[in-house]
């Protein structure tokens, strides 16, 4: 649904889609709590606004 919106609004080339993830019992202070979900393959850097 998200992705839709983006792209109805001309977005979906601009976006990065980001997902928190909770500490684990295996990483409880990863140094990178967020995985990017879209663009698919995403190599990037970007900033939390």
């Amino acid at each position: 649904m998200v992705l839709e919106e983006l792209e109805r609004r001309d977005l979906l080339g601009k976006a990065v889609i980001v997902k928190s993830l909770p500490d684990s019992e295996e990483e409880p202070e990863s140094d990178d709590p967020w995985i990017v979900v879209w663009p698919k393959g995403f190599e990037g850097t970007f900033n939390l606004l």
